[in-house]
C-alpha cells in the first residue's frame, strides 16, 4: 500500500460581518445633529451679546454728567404730650391730700445747737378732716410738711411765731420759704403754693431785721444774729403767689443757738 502523505488541517477565517446600510446612517446623524446644534448655540450667543452691549452702551453716562443725588429725609418732632388737666376737686384740695401719706422712715438730722420751741402760734393754719398743716409742722424737721395759712388771699400779712419757756441766744435763723417738697400726685410744691418775697423777722417785738426773697429762692438763712430772746416772729409782708393754690407755706423753720450764754 502506497504511503500516504499526511495533511494539515486547515480551518477557513470566519466570514467578516457585513454592516447593513442602516448600521453608517445612525452615527452620520448623530454627528450631524451634534454640528446642528453648536452651529445654532453660536447663532444664538452673538445676538445677545450684542444686545447686551448696546444696552450698556445705551446706559453709560457721560464723563462730565453730574450724578443725582437723594436729598436726606427731615426729622420730624414728635407729636406733644398733652399735660394733665386739673380737675375742681384738685383746685380745692391743698398741696398734701390723704393719698400721700407722711414719710416715717426717714430721718432729718439736726443742726448742731438746734433749739426746739416750747410754743408755735401762727396768724392761721389749715386743719380739716383731710389735711393738718398746723404751724408745729414748720418745727418738725421734716422737709415735706408745712405750716399753710387759712388767710383770704395768697398770703400777705401771715406769721409764724415760736416761743421759748426762758430767754435763747440765737445764733442762726434758717427758713424755708415754701413748701419746698416733691408730691408724687403733682410733682414740685414750691411753685404751685405762695411763698416769702418779703420778710421780718422780729426777737421779742424789739429788733426787727427784713429781708427780699427772689422768686426762686428756697431758703433764707440769717447769720450771726447772737440776740437773746424768748419769741421768734417771722411776717410774711408779701409773696410769691402760687401758681396752684394761693395760700402760703413754710416748709421748715430751724433755729441754731444756746439756751444759755
Amino acid at each position: 500500500m502506497p504511503p500516504t502523505l499526511a495533511t494539515s488541517h486547515v480551518v477557513a477565517p470566519a466570514p467578516r460581518p457585513r454592516i447593513s446600510g442602516s448600521g453608517y446612517i445612525v452615527p452620520v446623524v448623530l454627528t450631524l445633529a451634534s454640528l446642528a446644534a453648536g452651529g445654532v448655540w453660536l447663532a444664538l450667543r452673538r445676538p445677545l451679546s450684542a444686545a447686551t452691549s448696546s444696552v450698556d452702551a445705551a446706559l453709560a453716562l457721560p464723563a462730565d454728567a453730574a450724578v443725582p443725588t437723594v436729598p436726606p429725609a427731615t426729622p420730624t418732632a414728635p407729636a406733644p404730650v398733652p399735660e394733665p388737666t386739673a380737675t375742681a376737686a384738685d383746685d380745692e384740695a391743698p398741696a398734701l391730700g390723704p393719698e400721700e401719706p407722711l414719710p416715717t422712715d426717714e430721718n432729718f438730722p439736726e443742726a448742731p445747737g438746734a433749739l426746739h420751741p416750747q410754743a408755735v402760734t401762727a396768724s392761721s393754719f389749715i386743719s380739716n378732716h383731710r389735711n393738718q398743716h398746723a404751724p408745729e409742722r414748720a418745727f418738725d424737721g421734716d422737709p415735706s410738711t408745712a405750716w399753710n395759712e387759712n388767710e383770704r388771699g395768697p398770703g400777705d400779712g401771715s406769721w409764724i411765731a415760736a416761743t421759748f419757756t426762758s430767754p435763747v441766744t440765737v445764733r442762726r435763723l434758717r427758713i424755708t420759704t415754701g413748701y419746698d417738697s416733691n408730691s408724687p400726685r403733682h410733682g414740685d410744691l414750691f411753685p404751685l403754693n405762695s411763698h416769702l418775697r418779703r420778710v421780718r423777722v422780729t426777737f421779742d417785738g424789739g429788733r426787727a431785721i427784713e429781708r427780699d426773697v427772689a422768686e426762686g429762692q428756697r431758703q433764707l438763712v440769717l447769720d450771726n444774729l447772737n440776740v437773746r430772746a424768748r419769741t421768734v416772729r417771722i411776717d410774711a409782708l408779701a409773696v410769691w403767689p402760687g401758681t396752684r393754690w394761693a395760700d402760703l407755706c413754710i416748709s421748715e423753720v430751724a433755729i441754731d443757738g444756746a439756751q444759755r450764754e
